[in-house]
């Protein structure tokens, strides 16, 4: 109902009587409607911004096609008075590997700059680190990225923490992500 009066009176009021306004909004509702729909599973190859060894006509057909049953999905799915208000539906095609792969190295980056303001520490994360992120849970062709944020969180979020409260990692100290053995480890390095 409160999508309803966004919709349709371009403000929302909350419980306390407080008005917002929407009138100069542009709302974007996410939703994972119509995934598994998409060509990246099946064997007729792959929708999204990477190579095919398809007619470039013959792709647009297939890119048509894949947004139309998205759109069926999405209008299935959600009751017509919401559906009916929605100005355009888009599908986009799954991440693949590499576009989870660089999910991390920007996740990482933030972290690391986090923890360097907060506490002086370095982060530096191996290209093999990533790997094994992935293989580690952090790949999931239907879930996107969100995978990744938690496997981020226990591999290498939480032993940092655990570092830093036993006293093991300390301003000045370089946190280390690599792998051994096939395991993701966090070593703590202190500069000479």
């Amino acid at each position: 109902e409160g999508f309803l009066q966004v919709f349709d009176e371009g403000r929302l009021t909350d419980g306390r009587g407080r008005t917002i306004d929407f009138t100069n909004t542009v709302i974007l509702l996410t939703s994972n409607i119509g995934a598994e729909l998409s060509p990246e599973t099946s064997s007729r190859g792959r929708i999204g911004f990477g190579p095919t060894r398809r007619d470039p006509k013959e792709r647009a057909r297939e890119v048509s096609r894949y947004q139309e049953a998205v759109s069926d999905a999405a209008r299935r799915a959600l009751p017509p008075e919401l559906f009916n208000r929605l100005d355009e539906v888009l599908a986009f095609a799954p991440l693949s590997r590499e576009d989870v792969a660089e999910v991390a190295r920007r996740i990482l980056a933030a972290l690391a700059k986090d923890l360097d303001r907060a506490r002086g520490v370095k982060l530096d994360a191996s290209p093999a680190a990533i790997d094994a992120l992935l293989d580690a849970g952090g790949f999931d062709p239907e879930m996107g990225a969100r995978p990744m944020r938690r496997a981020i969180g226990r591999l290498i979020e939480a032993p940092i923490a655990e570092m830093i409260l036993k006293g093991e990692l300390s301003r000045g100290d370089v946190a280390l992500v690599d792998v051994e053995g096939g395991t993701i480890v966090v070593d703590a390095v202190t500069p000479a």
